[in-house]
């Protein structure tokens, strides 16, 4: 009996860490509008870190198990030392290391907390997404409708009291998270896995245009490259599956209906659609495009400085803004993370990180993998094409999500057992 209050009340503290993540995750940025706790600090990011440190408590055992978590977690603790012992303490460094590492461990947490919720019903989980996903669209079509220039939104948050000044955006959806190129990359994923939902479940079909018009509305190149480069890199990963599949009267009117309906959306979103083509053609005099080359030579310079143990993470934000003389960092995510932990500690980090993605591949039956490849193609291409323009890499509204759903199938793959490399535990049968 008390096992099974046991397991209740963990079922129950399951769904409601992932009721807090889904709001954090459509909240987004806007807490910041608060007065009392906005501008500089995110409330709802605070919430939800407290939320793991109190209710994610119960799964913490589970998610510390996954050695690429303890590896990632040891090597922000260690590029902090390397940064205290050359530079000295900084407490930006600090705050940004322990909400690094807050959000690594938050993320597995929550993976731990969907397999508690939906065991292998992973199709459930993907819809969960997907409807979640939809819901931040719907709030971003209401920010843009209201704020449809971002200066006009900016004024507002200082006119009431906060401290925050974000990039002047006219005519461009930046959704709650208050940026186009973010909300851009992060909503790819959403929209492949609303594409997967179409196979099982009618409404997809609709979750899928409403994301698709998002991302159009937000006019970012990075976005747009980033969907057409995922799909290109899955389909020819899963050639052999797609040709062997049987064609359908229903595939085929699916296939009518997708392409009807983004001709429609391109008639509609003719405006967004011109200047999307006018930013793709236009690189060259585009000054934000330039300024990324700037930065990307500065982040090569820093790199360069210190190549064997790096400048500690978040160290390397002081030079950067000197080098670009103003209050902005590096651009590109890869840079920082070169910069911060060096070379030598990158590569092992990544080895760690590669090493855990492959155990789990292999232990997932054919229905779960292509679902799990998918995502993991594109997390690698999001970090190495978008994270070369943006901090794509420790954004918390991507770093999160993408952590938790990858870290799913680790669950999924070991059914609930704690070891990575399976001893002690039975990986779930082959057969789906």
């Amino acid at each position: 009996m008390s096992k099974l209050s046991s397991s209740t009340l963990r079922r129950r503290l399951a769904l409601l860490l992932c009721v807090v993540s889904a709001f954090f995750l459509i909240a987004g940025n806007l807490p910041r509008m608060i007065p009392a706790i906005g501008g500089a600090i995110n409330g709802g990011e605070v919430a939800w870190l407290l939320c793991i440190c109190t209710l994610g408590l119960a799964f913490l055992g589970s998610a510390l198990s996954v050695r690429a978590l303890v590896a990632a977690v040891g090597a922000c603790i260690l590029s902090f030392v390397v940064g205290l012992s050359k530079f000295g303490f900084s407490g930006e460094a600090f705050a940004y290391n322990i909400r690094l590492c807050g959000h690594l461990v938050g993320g597995v947490v929550l993976a731990r907390s969907l397999w508690h919720l939906y065991r292998d019903n992973y199709r459930a989980l993907v819809k969960a997404i997907v409807v979640t996903y939809t819901v931040l669209a719907l709030a971003s079509f209401v920010l843009f409708a209201i704020f449809p220039d971002t200066s006009q939104l900016w004024k507002v948050m200082q006119d009431s009291g906060v401290d925050f000044q974000g990039d002047p955006h006219n005519g461009r959806l930046i959704s709650p998270y208050f940026d186009p190129n973010f909300y851009s990359c992060i909503i790819v994923l959403p929209i492949l896995l609303a594409w997967y939902t179409t196979s099982y479940w009618k409404a997809g079909w609709v979750c899928m245009a409403i994301l698709v018009v998002s991302l159009l509305m937000t006019v970012s190149r990075s976005g747009m490259a980033l969907l057409v480069l995922v799909l290109i890199a899955i389909s020819l990963a899963n050639a052999r599956r797609i040709i062997r599949k049987k064609f359908s009267y229903g595939a085929a009117a699916a296939a009518l209906f997708a392409i009807a309906g983004i001709t429609v959306s391109g008639l509609v979103l003719s405006p967004f659609v011109e200047r999307a083509a006018s930013r793709f053609t236009g690189v060259k005099e585009d000054r934000s495009a330039l300024s990324r080359v700037k930065s990307f030579e500065i982040g090569n310079l820093l790199i360069a400085d210190q190549p064997i143990l790096g400048f500690g993470y978040n160290y390397v934000n002081e030079p950067a803004r000197k080098m670009r003389g103003g209050k902005v960092g590096l651009d590109s995510s890869i840079q920082v993370f070169f910069a911060s932990f060096g070379l030598p500690g990158s590569i092992v980090l990544i080895g760690v990180v590669c090493s855990w993605l492959w155990n789990v591949d292999r232990r997932l039956s054919s229905d779960r993998v292509f679902l799990y490849r998918g995502t993991v193609i594109y997390s690698v291409i999001t970090v190495v094409f978008a994270g070369n323009f943006n901090q794509i890499l420790f954004y918390p509204f991507w770093l999160v999500p993408v952590l938790a759903f990858l870290a799913y199938f680790h669950f999924l793959a070991y059914g609930g057992g704690r070891g990575m490399d399976g001893s002690g535990y039975s990986p779930i049968s082959q057969t789906s």
